[in-house]
């Protein structure tokens, strides 16, 4: 991902899990990590509750 975030700022991207795409961004969080917020709507829409284990994919978009 270097040259979409050289200025260690946030990743514009879409996230999709299960039949949910939402609009968010990457958040850094040290050490080359980052971290995607699962919005409740989404986890309420895809039954999804703590301690499942989902897959997520996104795509980098212009900021």
């Amino acid at each position: 991902m270097r040259g979409w975030c050289e200025d260690g700022g946030l990743i514009a991207i879409t996230a999709r899990a299960g039949t949910q795409a939402w609009q968010t961004s990457l958040l850094p969080m040290g050490g080359g990590t980052h971290f995607i917020a699962l919005p409740a709507k989404v986890r309420a829409k895809q039954k999804i509750k703590e301690g499942d284990v989902i897959s997520v994919a996104f795509e980098i978009r212009p900021r």
